[in-house]
């Protein structure tokens, strides 16, 4: 018979706040959830928002995970969603070329924006951060040619 040990609440990602009380970065606004019909956006089955209560007007939101209120990361207007995509896109590429595993290309962005344990998430990056690991990347990317091939 096979045992499974349960998993200790040490080794769980620690509980995000309640974003029902939270406000929008930008404007101050109360955050609501919404669905992606509501928000007029085109996305897989069971991914919602959160996001301004004057969306579309300020357009700052977060996904959330599938069939969950919990989020991706923070939310962010589209400047830095943009950024956020750029700096997962050139990241993704440090593993998927199989220079380095996942495990390794995580281990890299950690020593890149100085943090520690389970906080290195794209998604809850600064425009600075984005910046600084699209930056990075690409330079390590540039320094190891034969291991990438060209992107567009």
């Amino acid at each position: 018979m096979g045992r499974h040990k349960a998993r200790s609440n040490k080794h769980r990602r620690p509980a995000i706040k309640s974003y029902v009380e939270q406000k929008c970065p930008y404007c101050g606004q109360k955050l609501v959830f919404r669905t992606a019909d509501e928000m007029g956006i085109k996305e897989e089955e069971g991914v919602n928002f959160w996001a301004c209560s004057h969306y579309p007007e300020c357009d700052a939101y977060v996904r959330t995970n599938k069939n969950s209120r919990v989020p991706r990361g923070t939310v962010a207007n589209k400047e830095l969603r943009e950024l956020r995509t750029k700096a997962h896109n050139v990241f993704n590429r440090l593993y998927t070329s199989g220079y380095m595993t996942k495990q390794d290309a995580y281990i890299w962005l950690k020593s890149i924006v100085g943090c520690t344990g389970h906080n290195a998430h794209i998604g809850q990056f600064s425009e600075y951060y984005c910046k600084l690991v699209i930056k990075e990347a690409n330079k390590f990317i540039r320094n190891n040619p034969k291991h990438f091939k060209k992107v567009g």
